[in-house]
């Protein structure tokens, strides 16, 4: 690259920068909550199980049937799922049988 295409790289970066920070609004400091306010704690909320957002195949086992006519090729295969994972909205995962 030449030093004018560098020069206005970085000129077009720090610009990119400073708009980025004015349209953010800067820096908002965390603010706590007064001592005098109330805090409502939904109870039901915190110790209801988070809803599964994903089941996925865990583990199978797969069964070949051999063509008795062709014994180059397969006549079936089948697929049976022994355990599952389910996936949790709070990002928990949990391994279950399957039935």
């Amino acid at each position: 690259m030449t030093r004018s295409t560098t020069v206005v790289m970085i000129a077009a970066l720090v610009a990119a920068f400073v708009v980025g920070a004015l349209v953010a609004g800067g820096q908002n400091a965390a603010v706590a909550q007064e001592e005098g306010q109330d805090q409502q704690v939904d109870i039901k909320a915190l110790t209801q199980a988070s809803p599964v957002v994903a089941a996925v195949p865990y583990q199978s086992r797969v069964e070949y049937e051999q063509d008795p006519f062709e014994p180059t090729r397969l006549k079936r295969t089948t697929e049976t799922v022994t355990r599952v994972m389910l996936v949790k909205a709070d990002g928990t995962v949990e391994i279950k049988e399957a039935k």
